[in-house]
């Protein structure tokens, strides 16, 4: 696939994006900001020639650095563990006296 191809299917790509609600076009006129609160998500897009679905997709960065030297990433709220702590799991295996782990 040539460079003029890919730029063709990846704008087909981020249009369908924005078609969608997803995603909008902003304008790159600084006169336009009026010093509203804006991010713009750095996005690039990743080939997988292997795949029969999706040839091309997007992926989002949101952990790039903006102007405040902040991140998307760093400004959301972080959740909880989904799993336990290594200690925690080390310290339940001293409880028993047979322990079994598995690997699926």
């Amino acid at each position: 696939m040539d460079d003029k191809e890919l730029f063709t299917r990846y704008k087909c790509l981020i249009d369908e994006y924005v078609a969608l609600g997803h995603t909008r076009y902003v304008p790159l006129d600084v006169t336009t900001l009026k010093f509203e609160h804006k991010y713009f998500l750095s996005h690039h897009c990743v080939l997988r020639e292997s795949s029969s679905t999706t040839k091309i997709k997007v992926a989002l960065d949101a952990s790039m650095k903006s102007s405040s030297d902040l991140s998307l990433n760093d400004t959301m709220l972080k959740g909880f563990p989904v799993h336990p702590e290594l200690f925690d799991i080390l310290c339940r295996f001293r409880i028993y006296k047979y322990v079994l782990t598995t690997d699926i």
